[in-house]
C-alpha cells in the first residue's frame, strides 16, 4: 500500500517516518515501562517525509511526553497513513482519559503549524 511513498511535506530532509518514530520512542520506552505500558510502533516501513527532523522529532516526543504521562497500563499505537501528499500521524492508546487535560500540547501544536500541520484531540467515548 506505502510501497514507496515519498510525500513532501516540507523541504526538509527525506526522512524514513518509521525509523524515525523508532529512535524517538527509544527515549520513552523506560518511563513507559514504569508506568507498566508498551509502545507499539506500526507505522509502514515504506513511508518516507521531507520535513526538519528537529522539530517532527520535538512533535513525537511532545506526543510521547503527553500520552505517556497520563496512561498507566496502556497499550500505545503509533500508526501513520498517507492521503495524497498529506501524512496523518496517530498516536493512540487503549485509555479513555487521555488527554483530560491538554495544556501540554500548546507548545507541540504550534511546532505542528510552523510545519504545516495540526494537533487534534480526539477523546475516545467509553462505551457502555
Amino acid at each position: 500500500m506505502y510501497k514507496g511513498i515519498k510525500v513532501a511535506t516540507g523541504n526538509g530532509k527525506s526522512i524514513h517516518l518509521q525509523k524515525f518514530v523508532s529512535r524517538v520512542q527509544t527515549e520513552f520506552q523506560l518511563t513507559a515501562i514504569k508506568q507498566n505500558s508498551l509502545i507499539v510502533n506500526n507505522v509502514p516501513v515504506e513511508l518516507q517525509v521531507n520535513t526538519d527532523p528537529a522539530l517532527l522529532a520535538c512533535i513525537i516526543k511532545g506526543l510521547f511526553n503527553t500520552m505517556i504521562g497520563v496512561c498507566q497500563n496502556c497499550c500505545i499505537h503509533v500508526t501513520a497513513k498517507c492521503f495524497n501528499n498529506v501524512v496523518l500521524l496517530r498516536i493512540t492508546n487503549n485509555n479513555v482519559n487521555t488527554f483530560q487535560n491538554n495544556f501540554d500540547l500548546k507548545e507541540v501544536q504550534s511546532v505542528a503549524e510552523s510545519l504545516g500541520g495540526c494537533v487534534t484531540l480526539n477523546p475516545q467515548v467509553k462505551k457502555e
